[in-house]
């Protein structure tokens, strides 16, 4: 999220850490120098936002970050663990002093560990130690299969087959700023063939739900610039012919598509395959476990 160098100069920061540190009060910026009081500021804030990701209500640095609803916290949590580059330096006893011992890698891992490990030492859960810290590692995946008749769906024969799409679920539409944001960086980070947005059951229960529903999916597209890319609209209710018909009025765009009565979550992929007797597509829904 950000880079510097050994030497202690800003390379690049990431347009999702900016708001942060304005409201922070720091001075940090694109070819000056930082200082550690600084950037220990930062990366305490930073490890407290993680922190509070598990507490409600949520506070003002976490919704700074959040791109979809926050997690479910109706249930005790026993252990948390981490995992990824600066999970190393999380189970890591030292902190880096110096500048160069910092930002050694170029950004501030090191330091952001060490906050990360301070911010948890009293947390309630047991903070567990995973065998791979360095990089999150793919241990399973779970795939269903989902046969969907084409008179009650909209599709574009022409976009397909689709593979490995991800998905987001929306669960307000109202607010539309989260979503364009996840969109933005889900395609700024992975480069998706296309993306799936997954709406709630309970958004949709009536034409005027739904006509609202086309009209802020419509401003999400054009917000994203996202026309040459396939959209799949997926909704659990038995009404995306209309909300498909719906969009396509508003939008002309024909690369939107709805599919229904198909259950994902966050973090799935789908796929799409061609049409089985010009009657129905078969879906795959695939979930990795990490």
């Amino acid at each position: 999220m950000l880079k510097v160098s050994p030497d202690g100069i800003v390379t690049a920061i990431a347009e999702e850490l900016s708001p942060l540190i304005k409201l922070l009060g720091l001075n940090i910026r694109p070819a000056a120098p930082v200082t550690r009081q600084q950037l220990q500021q930062l990366t305490g804030a930073l490890a407290a936002t993680i922190r509070h990701v598990f507490l409600e209500p949520y506070n003002e640095h976490v919704k700074l970050f959040l791109t979809t609803e926050g997690l479910r916290l109706n249930y005790q949590i026993n252990e948390i663990t981490f995992s990824g580059g600066v999970a190393d330096f999380i189970y890591q006893p030292v902190t880096p002093q110096s500048i160069s011992e910092i930002c050694r890698y170029g950004d501030i891992g090191p330091l952001l560990g060490a906050a990360v490990r301070d911010a948890f030492n009293q947390f309630p859960a047991r903070c567990g130690k995973p065998v791979e810290t360095i990089r999150a590692t793919v241990i399973g995946t779970g795939i269903q299969f989902v046969q969907l008749s084409g008179s009650t769906i909209l599709i574009n024969r022409n976009l397909l087959p689709l593979k490995n799409i991800p998905v987001l679920r929306i669960n307000d539409l109202s607010d539309q700023q989260p979503v364009i944001r996840a969109i933005t960086t889900l395609v700024k980070e992975t480069s998706p063939a296309g993306l799936a947005l997954a709406l709630n059951k309970n958004a949709l229960g009536s034409f005027a739900d739904i006509y609202r529903a086309a009209e802020r999916l419509k401003s999400i597209f054009k917000a994203t610039r996202m026309e040459n890319l396939p959209f799949i609209i997926i909704t659990e209710n038995d009404c995306a012919l209309a909300l498909g018909q719906t969009i396509g009025i508003l939008t002309n765009n024909s690369k939107i598509m709805c599919i229904d009565q198909v259950v994902v979550d966050e973090g799935d992929y789908i796929d799409i395959g061609f049409p089985i007797d010009d009657q129905a597509v078969l879906v795959m829904i695939k979930t990795l476990v990490f």
